[in-house]
């Protein structure tokens, strides 16, 4: 009785082990994807330029991500992911008669990820830094006036994938973003993933 005990462990112990291989290499290797979402930016004191102490602007997001995995345990991968995304999010500031537009033009960084693989799925956290670029531009009062900068600073999200066939994939995330302490941003994603 215990060797056909320990026998059926055994098989039990190595069946869960080769599916948690297999559900780690559904998700293994380098992969694209493309996604859309939405932004809230926290801007901060902008009382200077007729703004509110905690002011905020928010808008639409397009972009992609590049990314390679490797499984480095039994379910569990790690990998690096890069991405770029145009956004939409704008505010209109008036001071003295001057009116200036400022955009939330491009955002793009790089992150660590880390997965937990299911049968089912693939949850993630990730971790890394981005960066924003922003500009200003005058709206009247001032002809041809324009200015931008780039806001930088550490980035964390989470988000799931679930597969629809063997090389794509349904993707939704949650990130937030620090930029230098000042300001922040907030945003969803969803998109499709496509593995190679």
């Amino acid at each position: 009785m215990y060797r056909i005990i320990c026998t059926a462990l055994c098989f039990v112990s190595m069946a869960s082990f080769a599916s948690a291989q297999d559900s780690a290499s559904r998700f293994e290797g380098p992969y694209v994807g493309a996604m859309v979402g939405f932004n809230s930016y926290s801007l901060g004191d902008t009382s200077a330029f007729g703004g509110k102490t905690d002011d905020k602007m928010s808008g639409a997001t397009f972009g992609g991500i590049v990314g390679f995995r490797s499984a480095i345990s039994e379910g569990i991968l790690a990998g690096i992911e890069g991405y770029v995304n145009s956004n939409t999010a704008n505010k209109t500031y008036t001071v003295s008669g001057v009116s200036a537009r400022l955009d939330a033009d491009v955002s793009y960084g790089l992150n660590a990820t880390l997965g937990f693989a299911t049968e089912q799925a693939l949850f993630f956290v990730m971790a890394g830094y981005g960066w924003n670029d922003i500009s200003a531009k005058a709206a009247s009062g001032a002809a041809n006036a324009s200015a931008s900068s780039s806001g930088d600073g550490i980035r964390a999200g989470i988000g799931a994938e679930v597969p629809i066939s063997d090389t794509l994939a349904i993707r939704v995330q949650g990130d937030w973003q620090d930029f230098d302490g000042d300001s922040s941003a907030l945003g969803g994603s969803a998109g499709v993933v496509l593995k190679f």
